[in-house]
């Protein structure tokens, strides 16, 4: 399991970086004290390996790529 610890686009922490460092069929999941609060996306987030994101739904974290690109790119054959 992966924990995303800050709303940064990128670095330790982030969603971003979260999402390098997992394992093929890790879970990611987000410190509860970022719920209701969004992390701004300066390009899209590539996966390339089966992961789980999972949020808390009663207090979520958006993911925004403020329009300027698509906030995730699935390769082929990866399940998300």
């Amino acid at each position: 399991m992966a924990l995303v610890s800050n709303l940064n686009d990128s670095g330790a922490g982030s969603l971003r970086q979260a999402i390098i460092d997992a394992a093929a069929g890790d879970t990611i999941q987000f410190d509860p004290s970022l719920g209701g609060q969004t992390i701004a996306l300066a390009s899209e987030l590539l996966i390339n390996k089966n992961l789980t994101i999972d949020g808390d739904e009663s207090n979520p974290v958006t993911i925004d790529a403020g329009g300027n690109s698509r906030v995730f790119n699935i390769d082929d054959g990866n399940n998300f």
